[in-house]
């Protein structure tokens, strides 16, 4: 069996224009002018030489009229291509003119012609002149697609250059089928099947302009997919916004054969620039405006490229929003690490303004501790002047009863003011740090025993009884003359600010196997809980200042101060009307190990 090759290529030849048309009719669904133009040239192809093939093999014969339509459509392509050429760029006023001037004549031409020549019948003048014109034309409009797509593949990408010089070149190839299929007319011979190959061979290369595989897509983008790789690399290092911006835009720029980027931040500012960025306006002639968002609306990278590039190259588009999700990842990098920065260099600071607050601290604090030493030391040398002198005159017969008052006042004064120095001085050692504290084993009974001691004397003057209680031989750590201090301080209060012929209790227990409890339990008027928290205040009574009641109010702070530096903890529970209990919890002393220390 005889395979007519004719026929197979002209099979070959319709389907792939079909295939073409199919595919650029689907593609201008996206409503872009470039995708109308390009199905309509393609359209124009596939029917018109579906019409002039098939019948030709099936034994047809055409209307006149239809052959006449078939005809005009079949030379409108190289106008329709031009016109897709054209929605990418202005064409030339020139150029545009001619085309439609050219096409025009064609139709005006073709509509009215005679009875075309049965095959091998000589040729009338006016087919020549016919065939001569549509020629001229042909090649007159092909020759200007292909001067436009041939230069709008310089300076592009890899994919859009291939794509528009293959495309150019399928038009030029098609123009030679067509100029060799002119003088021939139906002959079928090697000749008839070469030019039907040239033809199909445009078709093929048209194809790979329009829609190339993916496999050829890959191919010509590896230059571009190195860039990717290095200009990735080159962001991902970058250490501050800037330099991920300039190592974003140069890549992308030469990916992409942008005449400019930029990087726009969120708030339209811009963050870096590369090559011809237009000042204050979006427009650079010659160039298309594509915009490029960075995820999570950190901003956008704006190029200017070709105008044929975004039809051509999508993939570079695609890559360069690659580019711009791992930038968008290096700059919320980047912001973080200068955010981290920031907040060292404040803490540096805010340290540094610490450590010099601290210093004047301590040097203000040792002027204090020096000062209050002095002037503790300069006051003592006078009060005991006048205390020695007021015990003198308070002994003294034969001074009368209220002069006797009277010394009697400047020695309670004395002592008073005595007191206040030596608890200023308290005060002051224990905030320097500079306490002295001799732990040892003490025995509680002892120390409660000689703080009521120091008590009693006060106690029956105010006709207030003093009573202890102790669950027996508990032994604590404590430095002993400070806890007396303390336990004296408190009986003290106690005392003071209970009403006669009522009782005071100073109480020992052991709540748990490690800690000792001392607390003190007066019958006085109580302490509202809202005043409870200001005991431990310096300086603050209470309101009790100009009541008949002396006191300093240092007392509650150097004890607890004093507790505290002994590894313990001093509280109150106090209401209104029942009195008031102080408390001091100390560690249990270890004998065992106290015995092996001792000497």
């Amino acid at each position: 069996m005889q395979v007519d090759l004719v026929l197979v290529v002209d099979i070959v030849l319709v389907s792939a224009f079909g295939l073409l048309a199919v595919l650029a009719i689907l593609g201008s669904a996206r409503r872009r002018p470039a995708d109308r133009w390009v199905a309509l040239a393609f359209g124009a192809v596939a029917v018109s030489l579906g019409a002039f093939v098939l019948p030709e093999h099936l034994g047809w014969d055409l209307p006149s009229a239809l052959s006449r339509s078939m005809i005009v459509l079949l030379l409108s392509f190289p106008y329709l291509l031009l016109r897709f050429t054209g929605s990418f760029t202005p064409l030339p006023r020139r150029w545009e003119s001619l085309s439609v001037l050219g096409l025009g004549t064609i139709v005006l031409v073709t509509v009215p012609l005679p009875v075309i020549p049965e095959p091998g019948a000589d040729l009338p003048s006016w087919i020549i002149g016919y065939v001569v014109l549509a020629l001229g034309y042909w090649m007159g409009t092909a020759a200007m697609v292909v001067g436009l797509l041939w230069s709008a593949g310089r300076g592009q990408p890899s994919v859009a250059r291939t794509r528009t010089r293959l495309m150019a070149v399928a038009t030029a190839v098609l123009t030679v089928a067509l100029l060799l299929a002119a003088p021939l007319g139906e002959d079928s011979g090697p000749l008839s099947l070469l030019i039907r190959f040239v033809a199909t061979v445009s078709a093929v290369m048209f194809g790979l302009g329009f829609s190339p595989p993916p496999a050829a897509r890959l191919r010509w983008r590896r230059p571009e997919e190195a860039q990717l790789r290095a200009g990735t690399q080159a962001v991902l290092r970058a250490v501050d916004v800037e330099e991920v911006a300039q190592e974003l835009l140069r890549p992308t720029s030469r990916m992409l054969s942008a005449r400019g980027a930029a990087l726009v931040a969120a708030d339209g500012t811009t963050i870096a620039t590369h090559g011809q960025v237009p000042d204050g306006s979006q427009a650079l002639d010659g160039s298309t405006r594509a915009v490029v968002h960075l995820p999570d609306g950190r901003g956008d990278l704006v190029l200017w490229t070709s105008p044929f590039t975004p039809w051509f190259g999508p993939e570079e588009i695609g890559l360069a929003e690659q580019m711009a999700a791992v930038a968008s990842l290096a700059i919320e990098r980047c912001e973080l690490l200068a955010d981290e920065r920031a907040r060292m260099e404040a803490m540096t600071r805010a340290q540094a303004a610490l450590v010099a607050a601290q210093e004047e601290a301590v040097r203000a604090n040792d002027a204090k501790t020096a000062f209050l030493s002095r002037t503790s030391h300069e006051l003592r040398t006078p009060l005991n002047a006048i205390l020695g002198f007021g015990q003198v005159l308070e002994d003294a017969p034969e001074l009368a009863d209220r002069d006797r008052d009277a010394a009697g006042r400047i020695v309670r004064a004395g002592r008073h003011l005595l007191r206040l120095i030596d608890e200023v001085l308290d005060l002051s050692r224990i905030e320097a740090g500079t306490v002295a504290m001799r732990p040892e084993a003490v025995d509680a009974a002892e120390v409660m025993a000689e703080s009521v001691e120091l008590v009693l004397p006060s106690a029956r003057e105010r006709r207030v009884r003093v009573r202890t209680e102790s669950e027996g031989g508990a032994t604590v750590r404590a430095d002993r003359q400070r806890l007396r201090q303390v336990l004296l301080n408190l009986l003290v209060n106690a005392v003071k600010y209970t009403d006669s012929d009522t009782s005071v209790t100073l109480e020992c227990t052991q709540p748990s196997t490690d800690v000792v409890r001392f607390s003190v339990t007066d019958d006085g008027p109580g302490i509202p809980l809202d005043l409870q928290e200001r005991l431990f205040e310096p300086f603050d009574r209470l309101g009790a200042e100009g009541g008949a009641v002396e006191g300093t109010g240092l007392g509650l702070v150097v004890s607890r101060e004093l507790v505290h530096a002994m590894d313990g903890h001093m509280g109150v529970r106090s209401a209104p009307g029942r009195g008031s209990t102080f408390w001091v919890d100390l560690p249990v002393a270890d004998l065992s190990v106290e015995q092996a220390v001792s000497p």
